[in-house]
Formats: C-alpha cells, structure tokens, sequence
C-alpha cells in the first residue's frame, strides 16, 4: 500500500519518524519473522502528475533496512520544506516476501508538525522524476502503458470496476493485477512441477491434504515442488 505524505506549516523544516510492525510471529508458532518491511519514504507525491518513475533511489529519502525483526523503524528525518512551506512525499509499507492477501500491518506516522496523510490506490498518483543533472545519465526505467495500468492482467477488468476492493498487485514494474485476482494469476503463470502438473508457488491445500509452501528444487531447467521432490526422486 502507498500513501501520500504531505508536510504543511512555515517551519523551513519538519522532523519525521516512521514505524511499519508486523503480527508477533508467537501468536503464529513462528521461530522468526518470514516477511522483511520497511517504510520507504520517497520525495514526491503530487496528484496533478502521474507517473511512477518518481520511485527510485534518487528520491528515497528513508534510510531503513529490512530487518528480520517484527518492526522496522525509520527516523528521526529532518526534512526540508519546499518554498511554499509544504512538501509532498510517497510513503510505502514495503516488503521484500511475498504476502498473502489479508496480512495485516500496523504503520505509524510522526510528524512535528502540520501534515495530510491520504491513502494511494493507484500508483500512477506520483509525479514524475527529474532528470539527473549528468553527462550520460542511465536510460530511466519503463513505466507501464495507461491500458496495463488501469487494466487487471488476470481478468480484464478495471482495476476500480465494481464487485473489486480497490487494491492490486504491481508484478515486475508494468503488471498489475486486482489482490483478488492475485493469487489466481500467480498459478496460472508459474511453472508447472513435472511431478504433480501444479504450478509451483505457495498455494492454499489441495484436495489430497497437501500445502505447497512455494519453495522448489531445481532439476535441469524444471522446478519440481520442495513436496513432490522424494516421490520425484523415487520414480
């Protein structure tokens, strides 16, 4: 999820701290924390210019990790306003594995002073990046068409059409896809295990009990299911 972070007031500039906290691992029998967040905090966010080439290291102005703790913490940032005495900034609940639809965190925003904080649920709600003052500036990263964006690659609908939540997936930087379409579309384009014929990523219990966790090995140029690996091997 993205949200847009603007900084008002006439202070030249403001402090901000960020938290993104995760469900305790204990209430899950977990040993450790599978999912790595962070709050990335990016400069930019005005709704009058769309793009999302604005996400980049140029403009990330939080220095966070991705710890295998419950919750990543970001901050003090000192900040400096623009010269209108406000300043627009994209703040995104990152993570680095793959979630399940319904996974629930809890993000916090401290501000030191003023501030608007609204909810994003299209990425092209971001201006675009300035041009870096070089020589021989690396060619910038390809945005995705107005049909890819506006559009679930799973099923063809828009991505706001009724009967949908509002959220998506944004899958390699030009696919997007509704949540509720995710997980469908995650089988139907990863391979398939030569053993059982089921698409190998992490998928819900089958009919014969077992639960594909996702993880695989490797044999040639096939991935065969970490579960169906043994019985694989002993045919």
């Amino acid at each position: 999820p993205m949200y847009h972070l603007k900084l008002l007031g006439g202070d030249l500039e403001q402090v901000v701290y960020l938290s993104l906290r995760q469900a305790d691992r204990r209430l899950q029998d977990l040993e450790d924390y599978p999912i790595r967040v962070a709050p990335l905090l990016f400069k930019g966010g005005s709704a009058r210019e769309r793009s999302m080439n604005c996400l980049g290291p140029q403009n990330l102005l939080s220095t966070t990790a991705f710890p295998a703790e419950r919750t990543a913490v970001c901050g003090p940032l000192s900040l400096k306003l623009d010269p209108d005495g406000s300043l627009n900034t994209t703040l995104i609940a990152a993570t680095r594995t793959e979630v399940n639809n319904g996974t629930r965190f809890k993000l916090t925003v401290f501000t030191s002073g003023p501030s608007e904080f609204t909810p994003m649920p299209e990425m092209r709600n971001l201006p675009p990046t300035p041009k870096a003052a070089s020589t021989n500036p690396p060619p910038p990263p390809a945005a995705p068409t107005a049909a890819e964006v506006d559009t679930c690659r799973h099923c063809g609908k828009a991505l706001n059409a009724s009967g949908f939540g509002g959220g998506y997936r944004t899958i390699g930087g030009s696919v997007t896809v509704h949540s509720e379409c995710y997980d469908e579309y995650k089988i139907s384009t990863s391979p398939k295990c030569p053993h059982c014929g089921l698409a190998v990523c992490k998928q819900a219990k089958q009919e014969d009990g077992t639960n594909f966790s996702g993880k695989y090995y490797m044999v040639g140029d096939q991935q065969i299911h970490a579960e169906c690996f043994a019985a694989y091997q002993s045919k």
